[in-house]
């Protein structure tokens, strides 16, 4: 129904985004799969989905958390298929693994 990011998160720094929807979200909402992450604890939803009224549930399309004393990120966006056809998965993906290549993820 719509995406809720935080748009100040370093994740998102190299991929330009408001809090909600715009245009270069299309194409990774259309290929994308949305997680369904009620109940898990140790880890926070970059980009969120609005789930509707009825289910309400807690949705993400790019999640990080912390398994034992390891990070991860959990992207559920198509951020491989055609990226030379698709520049805002390609961006989205530059972005991404910029971050996870950083200090502030690595941070224990």
């Amino acid at each position: 129904m719509g995406v809720l990011c935080n748009p100040s998160h370093q994740a998102l720094e190299d991929f330009p985004t408001a809090m909600n929807t715009d245009w270069q979200w299309w194409d990774l909402n259309v290929n994308s799969t949305t997680l369904i992450t009620d109940g898990i604890e140790g880890g926070n939803p970059i980009v969120e989905m609005v789930d509707n009224f009825a289910n309400n549930r807690k949705l993400a399309s790019l999640f990080e958390g912390s398994t034992g004393s390891g990070k991860l990120m959990i992207a559920s966006f198509d951020l491989t298929t055609d990226l030379d056809k698709r520049p805002v998965a390609k961006q989205m993906l530059i972005s991404i693994l910029k971050y996870m290549n950083s200090e502030s993820f690595n941070r224990k």
